[in-house]
């Protein structure tokens, strides 16, 4: 607790790093009892978030950031459950952050998700009418091979973090 010109206040700090640094956390969490304040406080941490996810997407398209830093299924899980354990609030912040990555990664203009439908949207109003049903479906395709790929790339990488592990659990540390 510390004291503020408001009153009282608690300070919440979040110590957790995900798997690669860019998400670092706010400068801790502040607890109030003003509702409204409180969805403003969770604008900012959203766009904060935003902000250090998209920072990261980008530095893995420029080559910044390591490809080794995406993770899948396995890797979620144990960030999961590793925040678990820190408490409720990490434990919700991480869920939030992964909900938030995954609706900003929806809305990019890979054909299959949500912002490469949105391109088609724009192609056929730029065009006045509907695209052809072959280049539909050859878009489709791409789409299909790229994110067929990331969820490739994103489990070989789990695997390869979990067999590590287990290898150097069992004292054969490559």
């Amino acid at each position: 607790r510390y004291q503020k010109a408001e009153g009282a206040a608690t300070g919440y700090l979040f110590p957790y790093q995900v798997g690669y640094p860019l998400l670092q956390p706010p400068q801790g969490l502040e607890r109030t009892h003003n509702p409204i304040m409180g969805v403003v406080q969770g604008f900012r941490n959203a766009s904060h978030y935003s902000y250090q996810i998209l920072k990261g997407i980008g530095g893995l398209i420029v080559g910044s950031v390591p490809v080794k830093s995406l993770g899948g299924p396995i890797f979620i899980a144990q960030i999961a459950k590793e925040s678990a354990h820190q408490g409720i609030v990490p434990y919700l912040t991480i869920l939030a952050i992964i909900s938030l990555n995954l609706f900003l990664l929806n809305l990019f203009p890979i054909p299959v998700l949500d912002g490469g439908q949105l391109v088609l949207l724009g192609l056929e109003k730029i065009k006045g009418n509907r695209l052809s049903r072959k280049f539909v479906e050859q878009y489709q395709s791409i789409g299909f091979v790229i994110v067929l790929s990331l969820v490739i790339l994103a489990t070989y990488n789990d695997l390869s973090r979990f067999w590590l592990s287990m290898l150097e659990g069992l004292g054969l540390g490559v």
